[in-house]
Protein backbone atom coordinates (compact mmCIF):
# COMPACT_ATOMS: atom_id res chain seq x y z
CA UNK A 1 0.00 0.00 0.00
CA UNK A 2 2.85 2.38 0.78
CA UNK A 3 4.44 1.70 -2.61
CA UNK A 4 1.40 3.04 -4.45
CA UNK A 5 1.00 5.99 -2.06
CA UNK A 6 -2.20 4.77 -0.44
CA UNK A 7 -1.53 5.75 3.15
CA UNK A 8 -3.11 7.95 5.79
CA UNK A 9 -1.53 10.27 8.31
CA UNK A 10 -2.91 11.07 11.74
CA UNK A 11 -3.02 14.76 12.65
CA UNK A 12 -3.52 15.43 16.36
CA UNK A 13 -6.03 18.31 16.71
CA UNK A 14 -4.28 19.64 19.82
CA UNK A 15 -0.89 19.77 18.14
CA UNK A 16 -2.27 21.22 14.88
CA UNK A 17 -4.34 23.85 16.67
CA UNK A 18 -7.68 22.77 15.19
CA UNK A 19 -9.27 21.53 18.41
CA UNK A 20 -11.24 24.76 19.01
CA UNK A 21 -12.55 24.76 15.44
CA UNK A 22 -13.74 21.17 15.80
CA UNK A 23 -15.52 21.94 19.08
CA UNK A 24 -17.26 24.96 17.55
CA UNK A 25 -18.31 22.89 14.55
CA UNK A 26 -19.78 20.19 16.79
CA UNK A 27 -21.60 22.80 18.88
CA UNK A 28 -23.04 24.39 15.74
CA UNK A 29 -24.19 20.98 14.52
CA UNK A 30 -25.93 20.19 17.82
CA UNK A 31 -27.68 23.59 17.91
CA UNK A 32 -28.79 23.28 14.28
CA UNK A 33 -30.24 19.81 14.83
CA UNK A 34 -32.06 20.93 17.98
CA UNK A 35 -33.50 23.93 16.15
CA UNK A 36 -34.74 21.72 13.30
CA UNK A 37 -36.27 19.19 15.69
CA UNK A 38 -38.08 21.96 17.57
CA UNK A 39 -39.40 23.52 14.35
CA UNK A 40 -40.72 20.15 13.13
CA UNK A 41 -42.31 19.52 16.50
CA UNK A 42 -44.09 22.88 16.37
CA UNK A 43 -45.28 22.36 12.78
CA UNK A 44 -46.49 18.80 13.22
CA UNK A 45 -47.92 18.86 16.73
CA UNK A 46 -48.46 22.18 18.47
CA UNK A 47 -49.51 24.31 15.50
CA UNK A 48 -52.23 21.92 14.25
CA UNK A 49 -53.37 21.23 17.81
CA UNK A 50 -53.77 24.80 19.02
CA UNK A 51 -54.05 26.74 15.74
CA UNK A 52 -55.58 24.45 13.08
CA UNK A 53 -56.35 27.44 10.82
CA UNK A 54 -52.61 28.25 10.58
CA UNK A 55 -51.79 25.08 8.65
CA UNK A 56 -52.63 26.63 5.28
CA UNK A 57 -50.31 29.59 5.93
CA UNK A 58 -47.13 27.91 7.18
CA UNK A 59 -45.60 27.66 3.68
CA UNK A 60 -46.76 31.10 2.56
CA UNK A 61 -44.78 34.32 2.56
CA UNK A 62 -44.41 36.39 5.71
CA UNK A 63 -46.99 38.94 4.61
CA UNK A 64 -49.63 36.20 4.38
CA UNK A 65 -48.84 35.12 7.94
CA UNK A 66 -49.10 38.65 9.26
CA UNK A 67 -52.40 39.52 7.60
CA UNK A 68 -53.99 36.13 8.26
CA UNK A 69 -54.03 36.60 12.02
CA UNK A 70 -55.05 40.28 12.19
Amino acid sequence: MMEIGNEQFYHDPLLCGTNDIQELSKSHDIVSKSKTELWHRVLTHYLPLYFPEADRFHRSSRSDWFFAFL
